[in-house]
């Protein structure tokens, strides 16, 4: 290459380099301040017909924060009657700029709150100084939104599918106290943090083995995930206290772990001496009469004890399915779970936790009784003196049916919650959490 062409080539490159950082520059338009971006429902657009055409520059600076050079200053009579329309119904000036295209000054208003601004623009309305009055809008790209900054929120489907997030802008599961009964939980696991109330271990006193335990961490991860904290997922109950209780340990990698009468049996009466509002048993054997004893105290206490149903042999001796009261859950995904459980939450390709701050696909009934558990925490969020027959009737009337021939229901959480509470509808895509307590009735 000629040293002539290589100077080119270096030059180009330099002015390439010069285009990539050159900084965007703010629009000619009025600024508002960031802390007011948020109060479009105080706010109002107020246009004043201007008596003069004067512009110096370019439009765009607001009056009261000047930049440099020769910005444009509103004329005395718009700034007469800014000043006037402020003190007269006691509004705050936001910002303003000129409307070039359309030969007006155009002023943003905050009120005290909403109804002081209806009540400004009624008023303005009938004002000869003004020339059109509205509310400040607020729009939303049409790339569809969400209320999580969780990165994973979008690969669980079963959370949208369960209607979670609509459930959320009534209850988390706040204060809620679950007992996992299972395998340990990785207790350092970030998205468990400060929901893990007590942990106890009743098979051996491997602190180091609890924390490395697969299954009852996805269970606890499907429950309890924090959300809004910029990693990872949304648990179905994010706000619960989560009582970790190991009665049940691998005997070999990959296989289902295995608990026995004792570790179980200690599990259920520390559960239930701490007053566990949920226990989940994602876990079935063989009928057993003390443990049947324990669950059956546990419901004679209000206690929902939640169990997975796994759609294979005689319900009639399966612990903890053969006790009444108890509140199956089978995969929805299962053909064995369709034929048998009444109630049915997804269970395949679940996203979860995993140890050592890690999440992994896993799938099972055991899955989908976490889900309803954390469900079930969000009806005694609002509700506290339910009883677990109250809980059933209320996940079971709010179910949608899967196939015309199945028995299965697909659990709902926010229908089960809205049913609870008597207001709201399904569906809303916006929303806090803070704004529907507001317009609640007193608990």
């Amino acid at each position: 290459m000629s040293l002539k062409r290589t100077a080119l080539l270096s030059l180009a490159m330099l002015a390439l380099a010069g285009c990539a950082v050159r900084p965007v520059a703010p629009g000619a338009g009025a600024l508002m301040p960031a802390a007011t971006r948020g109060e479009a429902g105080r706010q109002l657009i107020v246009t004043i017909r201007e008596a003069e055409h004067t512009l110096s520059s370019a439009p765009g600076r607001t009056p009261r924060s000047y930049g440099g050079g020769a910005p444009y200053g509103a004329s005395p009579y718009a700034r007469h009657v800014v000043a006037q329309l402020e003190r007269e119904y006691g509004l705050i000036w936001v910002a303003d700029w000129r409307i070039d295209v359309l030969g007006v000054h155009c002023v943003v208003f905050q009120a005290r709150d909403d109804a002081a601004r209806a009540e400004a623009v009624r008023r303005l309305q009938q004002d000869e100084r003004v020339e059109s009055v509205q509310p400040m809008q607020s729009f939303r790209t049409a790339a569809g939104g969400s209320r999580y900054n969780d990165p994973y929120f979008r690969l669980q489907t079963h959370v949208t599918a369960l209607q979670v997030p609509e459930a959320h802008l009534w209850s988390r599961g706040r204060g809620v106290r679950i007992a996992v009964i299972d395998t340990g939980v990785a207790l350092e696991h970030p998205e468990l943090a400060r929901r893990v109330r007590v942990a106890r271990n009743f098979v051996d006193e491997d602190e180091e083995s609890f924390r490395r335990d697969t299954h009852g961490t996805a269970v606890a991860g499907v429950i309890a995930a924090a959300v809004n904290n910029g990693i990872g997922i949304v648990g179905i109950a994010p706000e619960v206290e989560l009582l970790a209780l190991k009665a049940c340990w691998h005997e070999a990698p990959g296989e289902p772990a295995v608990c026995n009468t004792l570790t179980l049996a200690e599990a259920l009466d520390f559960a239930i001496r701490r007053k566990a509002a949920v226990i989940n048993l994602s876990l079935t054997g063989p009928d057993d009469p003390l443990l049947r004893r324990l669950v059956e105290a546990a419901l004679q206490r209000g206690t929902a004890v939640v169990a997975a149903d796994g759609g294979r042999g005689d319900r009639s001796r399966t612990f903890p399915l053969s006790i009444p009261g108890v509140l199956a859950v089978g995969d929805a995904d299962s053909p064995d779970s369709l034929a048998s459980a009444p109630l049915v939450a997804p269970g395949r390709e679940i996203l979860t936790l995993t140890p050592s701050g890690r999440y992994d696909y896993m799938s099972g009934a055991s899955l989908s009784t976490a889900m309803v558990s954390g469900i079930v925490a969000l009806l005694l969020e609002r509700r506290r003196d339910l009883q677990p027959r109250d809980v059933a009737d209320l996940l079971s009337r709010t179910a949608a049916p899967l196939q015309p021939s199945s028995i299965a229901r697909l659990v709902n959480a926010c229908g089960a919650v809205l049913a609870l509470v008597g207001a709201g509808r399904c569906g809303e895509p916006e929303g806090t959490l803070a704004s529907v307590d507001a317009a609640l009735p007193q608990r």
